[in-house]
């Protein structure tokens, strides 16, 4: 027990200064880090930079000063630098090969800031992925779907797939098909149609709305509605479209076509012919 003591006092003589000053250069650091993060942000919302150049170059930026404390620390130990980057140069081709996929997606996310083809709470689609951009970092983007489920998506995959943009123009065009029996007075049926999109203050005069019966399928005339709303209406235009033309359909004694299956017996059937 003595020896113990004996052991911690002189590694505590020999080393404790030093790891009392990297410790408090470590919580200087995080402490540094911390307000920094905060100003930086404070500083680009006054500026007309876009949400998705700021926290890219905010995540950038932590991760150099992370970098740069950690030798702080290093050198507050005492330990050779000349050292440390000697290990780190031996072990580089083995980290180089072990973090290329990140290197890729950094180079991703450095294409992507340069050629903008989303900003942020853009809704876009893109490798099987679809949702609203939350934020675009160092080597992933986050995009948090209809049902607020978060995905995170490497870089390198927004540069290498087709990218749809829901959001890039100010209005959308809305492609709405209803099947409607071959009874139905065409007429009766488009009147109908055009009424429910004249009488949606969501849907705009111009461009008109369009209609027309589109296909003739096995159960009856398939109808098209077209027509253009507001970027932030879409959802809501397409979500009240059939329970409105399901009431107007009752209010006007139509039927919506549907697949029939009539099952005949032996007997039926010679009745038949």
């Amino acid at each position: 027990m003595e020896k113990l003591k004996d052991i911690l006092i002189a590694f505590a003589k020999g080393y404790g200064t030093n790891i009392l000053e990297a410790i408090a250069v470590l919580c200087a650091g995080l402490l540094f880090l911390k307000i920094f993060s905060s100003v930086f942000k404070a500083a680009m919302a006054k500026t007309n930079a876009q949400g998705t150049t700021i926290s890219f170059f905010h995540s950038l930026l932590l991760a150099i000063l992370s970098v740069i404390l950690f030798f702080l620390v290093i050198n507050a130990l005492e330990i050779d630098l000349t050292s440390v980057v000697t290990l780190l140069a031996a072990g580089g081709l083995a980290v180089g090969i072990a973090l290329q996929n990140s290197f890729a997606n950094l180079a991703s996310g450095v294409i992507l800031l340069v050629t903008k083809p989303f900003k942020e709470n853009d809704f876009i689609e893109v490798g099987g992925y679809s949702g609203k951009v939350k934020k675009i970092r160092i080597t992933v983007c986050e995009i948090l779907t209809s049902n607020n489920k978060l995905i995170i998506v490497p870089n390198s995959i927004l540069t290498s797939k087709e990218i749809i943009n829901h959001s890039a123009k100010p209005t959308r065009r809305l492609d709405m098909t209803v099947s409607a029996t071959y009874e139905a007075d065409c007429d009766t049926v488009k009147g109908i149609l055009l009424k429910i999109a004249t009488d949606n203050p969501l849907v705009l005069d111009c461009p008109p709305p369009l209609t027309r019966a589109n296909a003739l399928k096995e159960s009856g005339v398939e109808y098209l509605l077209r027509v253009w709303c507001n970027n932030e209406d879409y959802s809501t235009v397409e979500d009240a479209f059939a329970e409105t033309v399901l009431k107007a359909f009752k209010d006007a004694g139509l039927a919506v076509a549907y697949n029939r299956l009539s099952v005949l017996n032996a007997k039926e059937v010679e009745d038949v012919k």
